[in-house]
């Protein structure tokens, strides 16, 4: 608490995502923080791409494993791939490649909590 007593610092417990009450007790008695505290989720991780190789004509399936990939959407090079399935734990999706041009295209997934690059590409 400042020595004006007009603000206080603190550190949050851990929570689950969403909006939490803020309760703040005093001598005089307990207030709520209009608005309270939202949890956020963390951002998306990206731990495998597979197969991380295919044809520039596009149509292959493909799985991606991480954490946090629920609401996902995936772009080879840029270019959105289609038939994204999350499962329900978030930590892999399945879908199938846009055609594309031959070499190494980078592999973007974006969710509402962020964004991550596969490693290694396809």
């Amino acid at each position: 608490v400042n020595g004006a007593g007009t603000s206080l610092t603190g550190t949050t417990p851990a929570g689950t995502a969403g909006n939490a009450t803020v309760a703040v007790t005093t001598p005089g008695g307990t207030t709520n923080v209009p608005g309270g505290y939202t949890y956020a989720l963390p951002a998306p991780t990206a731990t495998f791409l597979f197969p991380n190789t295919g044809t520039a004509a596009g149509g292959d399936s493909f799985t991606i494993g991480g954490t946090n990939l629920t609401g996902a959407s995936v772009t080879f090079n840029g270019v959105a791939a289609t038939s994204i399935v999350v499962n329900g734990g978030g930590t892999s999706l399945t879908g199938t490649t846009p055609a594309g041009t031959p070499g190494n295209a980078p592999v973007i997934i974006t969710t509402p909590t962020g964004t991550t690059t596969v490693p290694g590409g396809y």
